[in-house]
Order: structure tokens, then C-alpha cells, then sequence
């Protein structure tokens, strides 16, 4: 890949991946049966993620500065959300993905991963107490592993698809040099 080739080819389905997930989080924070003056700073949460998303969130996929401002919000949101309503941990749904598809290296992947479910695990403790520690770890660990398993699994995929296009390029152009050469010994044998 080059650098001035965008890394993400389907870019309109990841941004619409993100909006579904935003807007569903938002239905599922509407639903949810934590009192009103309670769910406000979810949907201020999801407000400044959204407006973080359109403005660098959306080209992090292809310059690593703009997902270095964009997904320190987006692992902040993952905290603020289900510490305000519980239901809204949902929005890990796509902090996992943005995550993996942002970050170019598997070991940053990998930490960032740990720090999503980490915030998303201290904002269930927040409003769940101490009585939900035992699911909350359940469900983060779970959500972690799962994360980690497909990013790696995806990554790899990726690398093999990108190898195998080098591959291609490079045999393309072998075929092309054969047809040049034979083109020239067939010239010079006619003379």
C-alpha cells in the first residue's frame, strides 16, 4: 500500500457502522430506565462523539493524527456513557472496530482495546457499585478477548490480501517484461 492510497476501501460502510451504532445507543439511552436528569450527560457524550467523529474521527481511517485526537474521545465515551446509563455500554460496539481500523500497529491495537474495556468496565462500576463487579468483568474480559481475537484475525487477513496484491502487481509486471523481451527476439530474428 502506498502511502498516498487510503488504507479503508469501504469507508461510507464504516461511517455508516459508526452512525447506526450512535444512533441506536441513543434509542437504547431514550429507553432506558434511569431517571431523566440522569441520562442528559449520555446524550452529551453522544453529541461530542459525534462531532468528534465528523470532524477527525471520519479521516482517521487514513491519517494517524486525526485518529490520535479522535479515539481518545471515543475511549472516553465508552466511560461516560454506561457510568451514566448503564445500557449504553452498547457504544463498545464500534470504540472495538474504530480501534483496530485506526490504529496501524497490532500492539497499540491491542492496548487500546485493553483501555476501551477497562473505561467501559470503571463506568459500569460507577453506576452499578460494587455489587455488579463479578458481571461487569464478565462482560469487559469477554468483550476484551473477543475485540482482541477478530482485530488480530482481521489484521491478518488484511496483511495476506495485501501481500498477495503485491504478489500480482509483481507478477503483472514479469508478464509484461516476458512479452517485451519476446516481442524483441521475434524483431530481431525477422532481421
Amino acid at each position: 500500500m502506498t502511502d498516498t492510497q487510503p488504507r479503508t476501501r469501504n469507508s461510507v460502510w464504516l461511517h455508516a457502522f459508526f452512525s447506526g451504532t450512535v444512533v441506536l445507543t441513543g434509542v437504547i439511552a431514550v429507553a432506558a430506565r434511569s431517571p431523566w436528569p440522569a441520562r442528559w450527560p449520555a446524550f452529551a457524550a453522544l453529541a461530542v462523539l459525534t462531532v468528534a467523529y465528523v470532524v477527525y474521527g471520519r479521516r482517521g481511517y487514513d491519517r494517524p493524527r486525526a485518529a490520535a485526537a479522535f479515539l481518545p474521545i471515543a475511549i472516553a465515551a465508552a466511560f461516560v456513557l454506561p457510568a451514566v446509563v448503564p445500557t449504553t455500554a452498547f457504544v463498545q460496539c464500534i470504540v472495538f472496530p474504530l480501534v483496530w481500523t485506526q490504529v496501524e500497529r497490532v500492539r497499540i491495537a491491542v492496548a487500546l482495546t485493553a483501555v476501551v474495556g477497562l473505561a467501559s468496565g470503571i463506568g459500569l462500576q460507577v453506576s452499578g457499585g460494587p455489587d455488579s463487579l463479578a458481571g461487569t468483568l464478565l462482560i469487559e474480559v469477554v468483550s476484551v478477548v473477543g475485540s482482541c481475537a477478530i482485530g488480530i484475525w482481521m489484521t491478518r487477513v488484511a496483511t495476506l490480501a495485501e501481500e498477495r496484491r503485491q504478489l500480482l502487481v509483481e507478477l503483472h509486471a514479469t508478464q509484461d517484461s516476458l512479452a517485451d523481451a519476446n516481442r524483441a527476439a521475434g524483431i530481431a530474428s525477422e532481421r
